[in-house]
């Protein structure tokens, strides 16, 4: 982790070691919170913003997340398998209203993490251009003129999030799920009317 030691970023001297160069402006803060948002709904944050700080997850607390997403996954199957063998004794009469709901509930986080890493990129993009004015200025200080480069440097292999590498996570992707939504509603409209 790069540490932030320009004076532009640090709000004060902290006197714990291990934070010492950790302590972030809330600009900054502003600019990784659609990141973070968007680790938390992938499930894989990396760090925590904690007290205007950032905090990098230990080992410990990795490995109780990795247990529990995994009690996560086998409580949804066995739910959803209990849930289909149910539905094709005809025991509840609101199926149609469940699904519709589950549905609702998938395409709604979908667009959501849709929404955040939208923001992200374009979080990624102002700082890109920030840095490249700033680092115009003739009387930009050596450390802060160094933050800015590596920002550059790790910025000019920036790709962006998908998902298995199937497809790219951005607005694009919103947009083409709700049209092959709406596609699949017209198709079942005419086989219902036909």
């Amino acid at each position: 982790m790069m540490a932030f030691n320009s004076p532009s970023i640090l709000r004060g001297k902290d006197t714990n070691p291990k934070n010492l160069y950790y302590k972030l402006d809330d600009e900054i803060q502003k600019l990784l919170y659609p990141f973070d948002v968007t680790l938390l709904l992938l499930l894989s944050p990396r760090y925590t913003i904690k007290d205007d700080y950032i905090t990098t997850i230990g080992k410990k607390r990795t490995a109780v997340q990795c247990l529990s997403l995994f009690f996560i996954i086998i409580i949804t199957i066995s739910s959803t398998l209990s849930f289909i063998t149910d539905l094709m004794v005809h025991k509840y009469p609101i199926v149609n209203v469940a699904l519709f709901l589950w549905v609702a509930k998938d395409i709604l986080l979908f667009i959501t993490q849709s929404v955040e890493c939208e923001k992200f990129y374009i979080a990624n993009e102002e700082a890109m251009l920030a840095c490249i004015q700033l680092m115009k200025n003739k009387n930009c200080p050596s450390d802060q003129l160094h933050l800015y480069k590596q920002v550059l440097r790790i910025n000019r292999n920036f790709n962006k999030m998908s998902a298995c590498g199937f497809f790219h996570v951005n607005a694009q992707s919103t947009i083409t799920v709700i049209r092959i939504l709406v596609g699949y509603i017209c198709v079942f409209l005419q086989f219902a009317f036909l």
